[in-house]
């Protein structure tokens, strides 16, 4: 049976640069997963009360930080392999918006 749902459904091939750009992408939200598990150690150790609320509040804040940025380069890589360039992402999806709005 398995052999027959991947007879059915191929995948497709992919060149150097798209497999380049999705290993890129799939190590970027890897650390992401890192961040937003140091988003929830510091909201842990802020509720708990038992650490220093400095220190939980540094914990949940760079993991805020490094969660964002690394969804942002995983997005930026994964864009980079399909060749659109991120600067014109935004553009083109308020163009379609402004489109289906009638402007």
């Amino acid at each position: 049976m398995k052999d027959q749902i991947s007879k059915t459904q191929p995948l497709p091939a992919l060149d150097p640069d798209a497999r380049h750009g999705l290993a890129k992408c799939g190590l970027w939200l890897a650390v992401g997963f890192a961040g937003v598990n140091g988003i929830v150690a510091g909201v842990i150790q802020l509720f708990d009360g038992g650490a220093k609320p400095m220190l939980a509040l540094s914990l949940l804040s760079g993991g805020a930080v490094l969660a964002a940025v690394a969804w942002w380069r995983g997005h930026a890589a994964i864009d980079a392999a399909d060749g659109v360039s991120t600067a014109t992402v935004g553009a083109s999806v308020h163009t379609r918006a402004g489109a289906a709005a009638g402007m």
